[in-house]
């Protein structure tokens, strides 16, 4: 238990480790800024988006009603106005900048695996048709997991319907998944470089269960924060590689 405990806080402080990381070299620092820019950009223009959509619907719904009870329900929807929009732009953003950015998330997982030692595979061909080509499998490997997430998001939300205990469940359940998914997101730019199946980035995710764990709950409450959230990708791009790293370390040795 003792070592079990140590290994979670050690994943929940990875993404520090990282940004230190990060901030200490300048080249990664200055990659890690592009996607920054767009996720800022994206952010910006999904929030904008989002207010001006709902101010919209909301006005037009309510502003030709009377009587007290209307107006207190114009206070109402006021107050859930931002976390409302939040909430949805969240579920936009965070997909969205995954796949937008993952060409420049796998390069800064590429060079932290190189920095902690790791063997990178070989490029093959002339430098431009190997980006190429490097650029379409991150893309299309995103491109995959977003279709799973919705899959899974999809079968997870259908235990509402059970009476009672179904809420709960959901998001207990859902929660849960995040973390372990979270983990799994950012440790698969290493292992889908070397074109391991998800079967295999798993088992690897698994040698280390609490360490995986916790460095899944960082991530995910990362991106669950609006504005953190198109901040922090780029570290925790970074934290999966070091993760990556350390675990490909003790899968050996073990």
């Amino acid at each position: 238990m003792p070592n079990n405990s140590r290994s979670f806080f050690h994943g929940l402080i990875l993404p520090l480790r990282a940004l230190r990381h990060l901030l200490s070299r300048p080249k990664m620092l200055l990659l890690a800024l592009a996607p920054l820019t767009i996720n800022l950009i994206l952010f910006s223009a999904l929030l904008y988006w989002g207010f001006s959509e709902f101010a919209g619907l909301i006005d037009g719904w309510l502003s030709a009603r009377q009587g007290w009870q209307w107006q207190t329900l114009i206070v109402l929807a006021k107050i859930l106005f931002w976390p409302l929009v939040l909430l949805v732009v969240f579920f936009i953003f965070t997909p969205v900048a995954l796949l937008v950015g993952a060409p420049f998330y796998d390069w800064l997982s590429e060079k932290t695996e190189e920095e902690m030692g790791l063997a990178l595979p070989q490029d093959e061909g002339p430098f431009l048709l190997s980006l190429a080509r490097e650029i379409k499998r991150t893309v299309m490997a995103e491109s995959q997991k977003l279709v799973f997430i919705g899959i899974t998001y999809g079968a997870l939300f259908a235990l509402n319907i059970i009476p009672l205990f179904g809420s709960p469940l959901f998001l207990v359940s859902s929660v849960y998944w995040t973390w372990r998914w979270s983990a799994f997101e950012f440790v698969s730019y290493a292992a889908d470089r070397r074109r391991w199946p998800w079967k295999k980035t798993w088992s690897l995710l698994k040698t280390s269960p609490a360490l995986s764990l916790g460095f899944g709950v960082a991530a995910g409450a990362a991106l669950y924060i609006p504005l953190l959230n198109a901040l922090a990708v780029p570290v925790l791009a970074v934290a999966g590689g070091m993760l990556f790293a350390q675990l490909n370390s003790r899968s050996k040795t073990t």
